[in-house]
């Protein structure tokens, strides 16, 4: 029994890239559902905390319009170019993007507080509140330290 607890040690500690896990020849043991896989949010593959501003937060503020000419498309500050594919665009827009980001307090983050009904805020409420999906997964992808790509 004791060499047992020792290897399910060793899994919970290593971490699994999949439900099953082998350990040994020809033996496998089941083991969906014992450790959620932290640095993937507890979600897997496509977890809830997955987002990456790449293609992820991108798709979001084009679909949103932030990135249209009249707004931060434009000379807005932060400056974000449409659906950019060049490095360098995707290198800038994340730089400027990350100037309203705060990842010590997700919620306060000017690119989620300034998009919220009633903020003061030219181009308008983006998110309908707290609960909009989008904010949440802004939040979400804020507070797992706003991952690039």
């Amino acid at each position: 029994m004791r060499f047992l607890t020792g290897l399910t040690f060793v899994f919970v500690v290593s971490g699994c890239t999949g439900d099953l896990v082998e350990i040994g020849p020809g033996v496998r043991a089941d083991m969906s559902g014992v450790v959620p896989d932290m640095a993937q949010g507890g979600g897997g593959e496509m977890g809830p905390n997955s987002a990456k501003f790449f293609p992820d937060i991108q798709a979001d503020v084009d679909q949103l319009t932030c990135s249209l000419v009249g707004c931060h498309g434009g000379t807005q500050i932060p400056v974000l170019k449409p659906t950019p594919t060049a490095q360098a665009d995707k290198d800038a827009n994340y730089t400027n993007f990350m100037t309203d980001v705060n990842t010590t307090a997700p919620a306060q983050s000017p690119v989620l507080t300034k998009n919220l009904p009633g903020a003061s805020h030219g181009g308008g409420a983006k998110f309908t509140g707290t609960n909009d999906p989008k904010y949440i997964r802004w939040l979400n992808w804020i507070a797992a330290g706003a991952p690039k790509q």
